[in-house]
């Protein structure tokens, strides 16, 4: 069934206006138009109240500045800009420098021809290129020289000046439009390569991830490097991101590290640039200003060679920090209005990504509940059951056969208590962030699943007192045991060996056993390949993608050996 349209009554007022008109959103034709009776109008009111402007008041120049102002006026009641067309301001350009020029052919080089000739480059530069304000200069240059030289040979003798003043002219003003709609052009450009911002990485699943969104920056803004750093409302560290020279890197550090950012408090929150971070001298949105001390914080400048920069604040929803564009050679006051909108984008972005991992993990948090009810209502009663009809039946067996049985009913019980142990863990983010002693903990899980799997395993950690956080703990106990599985079942290995370094930024772990490898033949598979080809064990390829980290897997006749490399951050 069709729903009636809904009207609103007619009587109701208005509450504000829909948009406001302004002047400078005119198109160029009509400003041009206007601005031709103007020209006109002005020249005529100044040949009337001097009329030495041309030499008899009723001259042919005189006509010609009556004619002009008539076509001026039918330009304007004709309202021709109502149809844009290029052959409709190629037309009425050409014929402004037509007037231009019968004006300097009929000997009227003076005040009004100057007026008229940056009249035509003005509108040249409105509505073209600098090429075109560059190419009208040139001509009108040409016809001033010609028309010097022409008097000069009617008369016999050397004219004055004026051609020379005039070329002189028309060549300054040309070139300083030109300028002027050049710095308009790039202007416009940059605005323009800005706005095709990349979008989110349907690959990134984890912490927020900037590099296309600063290499895009770098680009715009002409910069070999741009740095962020920023602080998420729930997390007790400072993010850095940055992109340089193609590279991107992302950490983390303690609050404080770099101090405010900013040493100035007055200017916090100000957008700045300086040529030389280590002076005293800056200039912010209103102005050059002297200091005290350099305004960025001496550990910053000093932690990422910081020398030219312009930065500004951004503040989101869930996150607040600062994007400094590093090392280019020149700033401006434009420059400085790019930084600020690159620094909103920035935040917009931050924000988008803080969400969606915050949204990702209560959709976790979710599953993960249904997954424990699922278990307790159904695996774990099965593997009880399981476990107690092992021990009727062990009860009416050998010795021998007992004792197999009895190392079954354990690896049973050691599963449900492992499970309990999942379900029991809470979900809550500060447990998941818990840090926990490599060592310690993975030793035990290790020995336990080699004794399941009638193997002799082995682990050592660099430092020894190195820590992680829970969540990480857990995935490195599934990966032990994976990796454990697949070198009893397939390569008949009978010694595990794993070992463990931690740096600042990432965790190496290190597993080789004794087996015959695969099928014997020896083969070094980078992680590109692994993860392009599919190589390697799924589970464990799967897991480590997932972390952010990177598998190496080598195989010879003497066993296998996997370098998987972890981020930290």
């Amino acid at each position: 069934m069709r729903r009636p349209l809904v009207r609103l009554p007619e009587h109701l007022p208005l509450k504000g206006k829909i948009s406001t008109v302004n002047a400078l959103d005119a198109p160029a034709e009509r400003i041009i138009a206007e601005g031709r009776v103007i020209v006109a109008a002005l020249s005529l009111l100044a040949i009337e109240i001097d009329s030495n402007l041309v030499a008899l008041h009723g001259s042919a120049a005189f006509k010609v500045f009556v004619a002009y102002a008539g076509i001026a006026v039918a330009v304007v009641v004709a309202r021709i800009w109502r149809f844009p067309s290029g052959v409709t301001g190629y037309v009425a350009h050409a014929l402004d420098i037509a007037i231009l020029l019968l004006l300097g052919a009929l000997g009227q080089a003076g005040l009004l021809v100057a007026f008229l000739t940056l009249y035509v480059l003005l509108a040249a530069s409105l509505r073209w290129d600098w090429q075109a304000v560059l190419g009208t200069a040139g001509i009108i240059t040409a016809a001033i020289w010609a028309g010097g030289t022409l008097q000069t040979i009617r008369i016999g003798r050397p004219g004055d000046n004026a051609a020379i003043v005039g070329s002189l002219y028309a060549l300054v003003a040309g070139a300083m439009l030109a300028f002027s709609s050049a710095v308009r052009e790039r202007r416009r450009t940059q605005l323009t390569k800005l706005t095709g911002w990349p979008g989110p990485e349907p690959s990134q699943t984890r912490r927020p991830h900037l590099g296309g969104l600063l290499g895009h920056c770098a680009n715009v803004l002409e910069a070999p490097r741009v740095l962020v750093l920023w602080e998420e409302a729930e997390e007790p560290f400072i993010s850095i991101a940055i992109w340089r020279h193609g590279e991107y890197n992302q950490a983390r550090q303690m609050p404080g590290t770099y101090g405010d950012f900013v040493r100035s408090e007055e200017h916090a929150e100000s957008v700045f640039w300086t040529d030389d971070a280590t002076s005293t001298f800056a200039s912010v949105a209103t102005g050059p200003i002297r200091l005290e001390a350099p305004i960025v914080d001496d550990r910053l400048i000093h932690a990422f060679a910081i020398h030219s920069v312009a930065s500004a604040p951004f503040a989101g929803a869930s996150c607040k920090g600062r994007v400094f564009i590093l090392d280019r050679e020149r700033w401006s006051d434009f420059q400085l209005q790019l930084v600020q909108i690159v620094a909103s984008r920035l935040a917009n972005a931050l924000d988008r990504e803080i969400m969606q991992s915050q949204a990702r993990e209560a959709v976790a948090e979710i599953e993960r509940a249904r997954l424990i009810r699922d278990l307790h209502d159904g695996l774990l009663q099965s593997l009880t059951a399981a476990g107690l009809q092992i021990k009727l039946i062990s009860d009416n067996e050998s010795a021998g056969t007992r004792e197999r049985l009895e190392v079954v009913r354990q690896l049973l019980v050691g599963e449900q208590r492992r499970i309990r142990e999942v379900m029991g863990r809470t979900s809550t983010r500060n447990e998941r962030e818990r840090e926990v002693t490599l060592n310690t903990y993975l030793q035990t899980i290790l020995a336990e699943t080699a004794k399941h799997w009638n193997c002799k395993a082995s682990l050592s950690v660099d430092p020894p007192d190195a820590m992680a956080n829970a969540t990480l703990c857990v995935h490195l106990s599934l990966m032990l045991g994976e990796a454990v599985a697949n070198a009893v079942r397939h390569g008949q290995a009978s010694m595990i060996k794993v070992s463990m370094h931690q740096s600042c930024q990432d965790l190496t772990v290190n597993i080789r056993d004794n087996g015959h490898g695969f099928g014997g033949e020896s083969f070094s598979y980078e992680a590109e390949f692994l993860a392009t080809a599919k190589l390697g064990p799924l589970s464990l390829r799967e897991r480590v993608q997932e972390l952010g980290g990177q598998m190496r897997m080598k195989s010879s006749s003497k066993g296998v050996e996997l370098q998987i490399k972890l981020p930290l951050t």
